[in-house]
């Protein structure tokens, strides 16, 4: 089975403060992850199965994909040109979809939920129509592949089920890992050694119109910056980085919901 693993390099300062990760301007989205973490240990357990890795960004962002390497992932291909900045969703998913077509046949495509810099959670619908494969949401787990299809575990809402589902399909995963795991230097070492493939424009097979700003459907007329009041009284939230970080956001929802 292989697997395409979509992820989203994002500044490291927009998660760590200061000098957490002072070595890597660039990490791994907190939902692809994830989602990379799950899909390594269903590798485990099917020795058949194997995982690229797919991304579109600046140069230095192949520091993420190098981790990903590293962790355990079998290839990783980076998108990269001038031509692709500033892409909307639409752009996006249109320069990925090319990407795919030169990558060639795959049984899953792997989303995290959504970009933690971005916050929209379309691309992984979009990418979705784009292949025309079916899209399964908020799946928790990948279990085993049984009879052509695979077992996994979904959360909706409150509820978690057992589901199967045929493939090609594509998947996101709905939890997220802010903790960036330990690497020993020696995988490091082997990962770049490896290298990430990089594919300019002139290596896909796209129109150029449909790229970046060109392709972009989506106009920025303004932004505006609310202020916010500081309340006297504070909270202290104690706990590992990952619950520090559920109950923020727990936080963040219940001020929004008012």
């Amino acid at each position: 089975m292989r697997i395409i693993l979509c992820i989203k390099p994002i500044r490291s300062d927009l998660i760590y403060a200061n000098d957490q990760i002072k070595y890597e301007k660039y990490i791994i989205n907190p939902y692809d992850l994830f989602a990379l973490e799950k899909c390594l240990a269903f590798k485990k357990d099917n020795p058949g199965c194997t995982i690229t890795c797919l991304s579109m960004g600046p140069l230095l962002s192949s520091e993420a994909l190098t981790r990903a390497l590293a962790m355990g992932a079998d290839e990783a291909f980076l998108l990269n040109d001038p031509l692709f900045a500033g892409s909307d969703t639409i752009a996006t998913t249109y320069t990925l979809t090319t990407a795919f077509a030169k990558i060639g046949a795959f049984d899953l495509v792997v989303c995290g939920k959504k970009a933690v810099d971005g916050e929209t959670g379309q691309v992984v619908f979009s990418l979705a129509a784009g292949l025309d494969l079916r899209c399964i949401s908020n799946i928790e787990e990948l279990l085993q592949i049984e009879a052509h299809q695979i077992i996994a575990r979904q959360r909706t809402g409150e509820w978690v089920r057992k589901i199967a589902f045929k493939y090609p399909a594509l998947i996101s995963f709905s939890d997220f890992r802010i903790s960036q795991p330990s690497i020993p230097l020696p995988a490091l070492k082997r990962a770049k050694k490896k290298g990430v493939a990089i594919w300019r424009a002139e290596d896909l097979d796209l129109g150029r119109s449909r790229c970046g700003l060109k392709g972009s459907k989506t106009e920025l007329i303004n932004v505006e910056y609310d202020s916010v009041k500081q309340n006297a009284a504070s909270n202290v939230i104690e706990g590992t980085v990952d619950e520090k970080a559920r109950m923020t956001l727990n936080l963040i929802y219940k001020r929004m919901a008012r």
